[in-house]
């Protein structure tokens, strides 16, 4: 297969839409009228390779239902999503697991992400092997992944239960890692940590994008982190993306009503510092 052309984004969305068939009562299922929500609407977007790119909302926006879109893990009812150039349809289960090889997410609640009966040594041998690594090379890969994330060996035979909530989110980390993506989509990744340990998963993100030149889509309820972080900037509202941007001209020079009440929300101090 020939490359893609360098300008050609590694991510399109082209009129994404995600809709949902609700029950309704029985006389609008009797007339045909079942009611629908539409989670996303009209969505366009493109990724460029080696982009940190924030997607902002508060809760119900639609953003991690984006985020979802962009590893397959949902199917949007229309439009189409592109990677390097080609669109993906749903395809067979094959084509689907090469894809989510290239594509990993990492979810904000890092507890229900990792099988509580599995040692963490054998998560990470599972998703080395998925990823086609031989079974010999393992342990030194293993090896390779606990210090790319700043993980201790002795976690290794422990279960997640036992591991703090950063230390968990680093073998998420870590476990995306292994797959050898080329895009990492982190939902709420730090959302559910201390916020001591916020900023030790936010820096390892970024080193991580600057070490092997990952795309990174954050998805976030946060601007002043997203600031921090990202090169661009998405802001989602009702399914919708209704602004976008640099960080400096989301944030400084906001043009829509929705953008500059989130920015209300974030302490000045903050805000400037970010």
């Amino acid at each position: 297969m020939n490359a893609p052309p360098p300008t050609t984004p590694i991510l399109s969305l082209r009129g994404i839409g995600k809709s949902y068939r609700l029950r309704g009562g029985l006389l609008a299922r009797l007339r045909g009228r079942t009611p629908r929500l539409d989670a996303l609407r009209d969505i366009d977007l493109e990724i460029r390779r080696g982009d940190i790119v924030g997607i902002v909302g508060e809760s119900g926006s639609g953003k991690s239902t984006l985020g979802r879109i962009v590893v397959r893990l949902l199917e949007p009812t229309e439009g189409v999503l592109s990677f390097e150039g080609t669109a993906l349809s749903e395809g067979t289960s094959r084509s689907l697991r090469a894809y989510r090889r290239r594509v990993q997410m990492i979810f904000q609640d890092s507890g229900s992400s990792l099988n509580p009966r599995k040692r963490i040594r054998r998560t990470l041998h599972e998703a080395l092997r998925a990823a086609g690594v031989p079974r010999g090379r393992c342990n030194e890969e293993i090896a390779q992944l606990l210090r790319r994330t700043g993980l201790p060996e002795g976690i290794l035979d422990r279960h997640p239960h036992a591991l703090s909530g950063g230390q968990r989110q680093r073998v998420n980390i870590a476990r995306a890692l292994a797959m050898q993506p080329e895009l990492l989509v982190a939902d709420e990744p730090v959302s559910a940590l201390d916020v001591s340990l916020q900023g030790q998963i936010i820096n390892l993100l970024i080193g991580l994008a600057a070490e092997s030149g990952l795309t990174l889509i954050f998805i976030s309820h946060d601007l002043a982190v997203v600031r921090r972080i990202c090169n661009r900037v998405i802001v989602m509202q009702s399914g919708v993306i209704v602004e976008s941007g640099t960080p400096s001209e989301v944030m400084e020079n906001p043009q829509h009503p929705y953008t500059r009440k989130l920015l209300d929300a974030v302490p000045k101090g903050l805000r400037e510092s970010a």
